[in-house]
């Protein structure tokens, strides 16, 4: 009875978030976030020039080099840096019109721009499905959580959006239990330093429904540091899960990285 009441809620909720995107849409018009022309938030030919060359980004956790599948290289340092066994993205952070439609729905809370993303990160699965249906075989999606104050606070949380857009058109099931996330007072996004995103997320996910033995693949929407994502692998891996990947729709690892030494 309680699960098919927060069910409803949420409906409720979204359909509200909706309309009220609808009419605000209605009251503004939306213009081109990459040519500026009016009508909607990417129009169809600037679409087709940001979302059809989604590459894919296929890269060592620890050094940010290009590997098979984006696994993690061979040397001791990046096997003993992060507990991710590998990570892909859609794109690189570089991205214009990618990083100007992840920052219209994230904090500003455009539908059209969540549209877009969905759309993109769906059309990314297609692209290179013979390679992520290798990641994923076997696993669950699990996207990175929010604590429940900041998610409220939002309204949403953005990586569960990738998240489901990535398992509807792979068929891979998403859980959202797996891991659990601790009130931090400074968010990742807000810290400049590496070393201070590190520490601010040191111990700030558990792995409440984690299975042992059971494969996990992580969505985010950025990878920067890889801090976030590491502290979810940690959970995961201390809870006895197998092998973590992480899949985000942009990545900052190929030009933050540098290659340790062998």
């Amino acid at each position: 009875m309680e699960s098919e009441r927060r069910d409803l809620a949420a409906e409720v909720i979204e359909r509200c978030r909706k309309t009220l995107g609808l009419l605000a849409g209605a009251a503004f018009p939306h213009f081109c976030c990459s040519c500026g022309a009016e009508g909607t938030i990417i129009c169809d030919t600037c679409a087709t020039d940001a979302f059809a060359p989604l590459e894919g980004i296929f890269v060592c956790p620890g050094c940010g080099e290009r590997s098979p599948l984006g696994a993690i290289c061979g040397r001791k340092a990046c096997r003993k840096g992060t507990p991710l066994d590998g990570s892909v993205a859609a794109a690189p952070y570089g991205r214009p019109v990618l990083r100007e439609l992840l920052r219209l729905y994230k904090y500003e809370g455009v539908e059209e721009a969540r549209m877009a993303l969905e759309a993109a990160f769906a059309g990314f699965g297609r692209r290179h499905r013979g390679a992520l249906e290798q990641i994923l075989s076997g696993a669950v999606i699990v996207p990175v959580p929010m604590h429940p104050f900041r998610e409220a606070y939002r309204g949403f949380n953005q990586a569960a959006m990738l998240a489901d857009a990535l398992g509807r058109e792979l068929g891979t099931p998403v859980s959202r239990a797996a891991l659990r996330r601790r009130f931090r007072f400074s968010s990742q996004a807000v810290l400049k330093d590496d070393d201070a995103r590190r520490a601010n997320v040191r111990g700030s996910v558990l792995a409440v429904g984690a299975v042992p033995g059971r494969h996990y693949v992580l969505v985010d929407d950025v990878i920067t540091t890889g801090a976030t994502l590491s502290a979810c692998a940690a959970a995961l891996k201390a809870a006895g899960a197998g092998r973590v990947w992480a899949v985000t729709l942009l990545t900052g690892l190929t030009l933050h990285k540098k290659t340790p030494k062998r």
